[in-house]
């Protein structure tokens, strides 16, 4: 590895470290409205319950935009190496499933913005196969995009778990 190459890996992986905590970052902050709306939901704090759902759903909307985003630009530079074409719709339906659950802001929202990122889960994780035979690239480059993915990963099932709480929830609720 010459020193070009070294200072891209270097600076590569301090984006990924940036993605990571920002990630993490947005994952706490998914946990932390998860985590008041029962207290609400059962007045055991004194916020309203239907301003934290509207919070949580804004929140899931723009996530799911964002990764729709991703998989988008995935497609377009050609790192899918099948399928582009069905990633490009699927990214579309990402969208339009934000859309949706922006434009209703209610529990329905929530099983949409559930369902989505079910299917974001397994997208991720055929993207993540696909990838796995696509780079002609250092080890290095592989190692990093495998890493991101498998963080994607992670933060996508995490996110899933966390919407299915929200919707036991309001079923308890009732």
């Amino acid at each position: 590895m010459n020193k070009t190459q070294e200072d891209n890996h270097i600076l590569q992986y301090d984006q990924f470290k940036i993605a990571k905590r920002l990630g993490n970052i947005g994952l706490g902050l998914f946990a932390v409205v998860a985590l008041l709306m029962p207290l609400s939901i059962f007045q055991l704090i004194d916020v309203d319950a239907d301003n934290l759902l509207r919070l949580f759903t804004i929140m899931s909307g723009l996530l799911l935009a964002f990764l729709a985003g991703t998989i988008w630009s995935e497609a377009l530079v050609g790192r899918i190496e099948r399928s582009a074409t069905n990633h490009l719709l699927i990214s579309a339906g990402f969208a339009f499933a934000a859309f949706v659950g922006f434009s209703i802001q209610n529990r329905w929202s929530i099983m949409i913005f559930g369902l989505s990122y079910l299917i974001l889960f397994f997208t991720e994780e055929d993207l993540r196969k696909s990838n796995q035979n696509d780079f002609n690239a250092n080890k290095n480059n592989q190692q990093l995009v495998t890493d991101y993915l498998y963080m994607r990963r992670q933060l996508t099932y995490k996110v899933v778990i966390i919407h299915l709480f929200i919707l036991l929830l309001y079923i308890i609720k009732g």
